[in-house]
């Protein structure tokens, strides 16, 4: 399939119209006329990622996170994203981003996320329960109620994760949970209000004091702890949503730029 064709379609089953108008979504690099059989998904761009699609004969990359952000002046290779871009166009490689329109849509990263927990009941956080294209969170009534240092080490183990963190005064049983993958500090205020327990990621020191010293319970689970999974979301996406005949890959090579020491330096 042309590019031009397989973009547009994409364009309208990812909902590219919803993302937010600061956002930079949809074909980012490649040549409309170039032929797409291949494609490989990560939840942003990097050398090893790019790699990966070279191995495995990729001609689109389809990433949750733009590449390109902020306007770019020059395009060399001594610049870390734009070294980025001049590989992609050398291999004949298109990158293709869905970010917040992806984190609203119906069966997007948020509704992947949250169920991959043993939850019911899966709604968008904000008022207008039946829009899920106007609301970036969900919230879910858990099927068996958790306490919140046991609900902690479960959403480790489901998501795959070592170093999320519980604000919690109190080890309360937590029947409802609110979830916002990424960044969302924003949602604190709404997500502390309709549930039980918030999971997030990227809480800054002084907010997640005031939190617990409120007795409110929230779990930083990491930006990328919470968006890990958006090429195994992205792939559900696509095989239910493309209907083409093209192969999906999934690239594990971006790391978690933390990393912990637990007897020894480890990888995930």
């Amino acid at each position: 399939m042309k590019l031009g064709e397989l973009t547009q379609k994409l364009d309208i089953i990812l909902r590219k119209d919803i993302a937010c108008n600061w956002d930079n979504v949809g074909l980012l690099v490649g040549e409309l006329d170039s032929e797409v059989t291949k494609i490989t998904l990560s939840l942003e761009l990097c050398d090893n990622v790019i790699d990966d699609a070279i191995k495995n004969g990729s001609n689109l990359i389809i990433t949750h996170h733009p590449l390109i952000f902020s306007p770019i002046k020059t395009v060399i290779s001594g610049e870390l994203k734009q070294k980025w871009i001049i590989k992609l166009i050398k291999n004949n490689i298109a990158l293709y981003t869905a970010h917040t329109n992806f984190d609203l849509i119906r069966g997007g990263l948020n509704d992947h996320v949250i169920s991959l927990l043993d939850v019911k009941d899966i709604l968008p956080l904000g008022e207008n329960f039946e829009d899920y294209y106007s609301e970036f969170g969900r919230i879910a009534t858990l099927n068996k109620p958790m306490y919140a240092f046991d609900l902690l080490k479960y959403l480790q183990e489901k998501l795959k994760i070592n170093d999320a963190r519980l604000i919690s005064k109190n080890n309360k049983l937590i029947t409802k949970i609110a979830l916002v993958t990424g960044s969302g500090s924003e949602f604190i205020d709404i997500g502390t209000k309709k549930a039980d327990l918030y999971i997030t990621g990227d809480l800054k020191y002084h907010e997640s004091q005031d939190l617990y010293q409120s007795g409110l319970s929230v779990i930083d689970a990491g930006h990328y702890g919470t968006e890990k999974h958006f090429g195994d979301a992205m792939q559900v996406f696509l095989k239910k949503n493309l209907h083409e005949n093209i192969e999906i890959y999934i690239s594990t090579s971006l790391d978690n730029p933390f990393k912990q020491v637990s007897g020894g330096f480890c990888n995930e």
